[in-house]
């Protein structure tokens, strides 16, 4: 369709007998006034459970439901992945560090039994403002290597 987005994958079946190709709508984006550290703060997650050859995390009704809508979320959805890296324990203990330093980020989840592709877009931490700015008056390098000669 026209304006629709989409991203190929590998092995997916053409049916117009012209080759190999699949296609998934594109992911969604969605901007919320959040930093990635308050955002990961802020979700509540059930315990993992198995789903689709991975481990998910379902969204608790704890979790602020403005916070959830901002991104497109809601209570029950299940997060397979993150960043199309799968989730597990370890990972999801240091989301919050993971997340506070990013402006973005993919997630997968699955809702009503389709797994569904979403890019957040958070709000810049001020830190990382900070440095940015600076590396656009010259001060610093970006990544803070120290000032250009």
């Amino acid at each position: 369709m026209a304006g629709d987005e989409f991203v190929l994958l590998q092995g997916g079946q053409d049916t117009t007998g012209l080759g190999t190709i699949g296609a998934t709508p594109a992911a969604e984006a969605y901007l919320g006034e959040t930093e990635g550290r308050d955002f990961a703060e802020g979700l509540r997650f059930g315990p993992a459970t198995p789903r689709m050859g991975t481990t998910g995390y379902p969204i608790t009704a704890q979790t602020d439901r403005e916070l959830l809508s901002r991104f497109g979320l809601q209570p029950g959805d299940v997060i397979v992945g993150i960043d199309n890296l799968p989730l597990d324990a370890s990972r999801m203990a240091a989301l919050g560090n993971e997340l506070a330093t990013m402006d973005k980020v993919e997630i997968a989840y699955e809702r009503g039994g389709i797994v569904e592709d979403r890019l957040l877009k958070f709000k810049r931490p001020a830190s990382a403002r900070i440095a940015h700015d600076r590396a656009e008056q010259g001060d610093i390098r970006p990544g803070g290597s120290g000032p250009y000669r």
